[in-house]
């Protein structure tokens, strides 16, 4: 939803009522900033617009099926998409270092080593060695329990998206269904935004 095409009294409106469940649902762990099919979904001009200026993106069901070893011609434009926008364009995923090397190759991108989400160091070290303020920052994935809950430990704002595939090794078919339980807890029926509506970046 891009804002310029709503009544300004009504945005105030949406924005008075939506930050009160923002804040509410966001003391939620696993609850994401915003929500949306895929990462072409995702409005990189508004969200440049904001202040937000990186954006640390998972791989596996994120920006390509799970597994692959060489970043497709959808993964290429999707990069290039936030690029073009004006962001930096980091990977964040638990995949092998040799594996992050050749992909972040074929994408023209930096990465944090040794991710190992959830844990919380390794982001908040990689954000301090580039000097990058949290509040210019997005995460993006398609993991609730992994890059979400990443995201906001580090209250960092995150975007969670709904898998590429359906073809996932067991281990994460058994965090589907814990999401699936979070989901329903959060009431989480449909895409959304809360960023767009009443996120302004602020200093952490």
């Amino acid at each position: 939803m891009k804002l310029q095409y709503l009544n300004p009294c009504l945005i105030e409106h949406i924005a008075d009522l939506g930050e009160l469940k923002f804040e509410k649902c966001k003391q939620a762990m696993f609850m994401p900033s915003a929500f949306y099919k895929q990462i072409n979904d995702v409005p990189v001009e508004d969200y440049y617009a904001l202040g937000y200026r990186y954006v640390f993106v998972d791989i596996d069901n994120t920006l390509m099926p799970h597994g692959e070893l060489k970043a497709n011609s959808e993964a290429r434009q999707a990069v290039q998409r936030f690029k073009s926008a004006g962001f930096t364009v980091y990977l964040f995923s638990n995949a092998t270092n040799a594996r992050l090397t050749a992909i972040s190759r074929d994408l023209n991108v930096n990465y944090v080593e040794k991710a190992n989400k959830p844990a919380l160091k390794p982001l908040l070290s990689f954000i301090t060695k580039h000097n990058l303020a949290r509040n210019t920052c997005i995460i993006i994935g398609d993991q609730l329990i992994t890059d979400i809950w990443t995201a906001n430990k580090a209250k960092v704002e995150s975007v969670w998206l709904e898998p590429i595939s359906a073809k996932e090794l067991w281990h994460i078919r058994l965090k589907r269904g814990i999401e699936a339980l979070l989901r329903k807890k959060y009431a989480i029926t449909t895409h959304f935004d809360w960023i767009l509506l009443v996120k302004k970046p602020k200093m952490r």
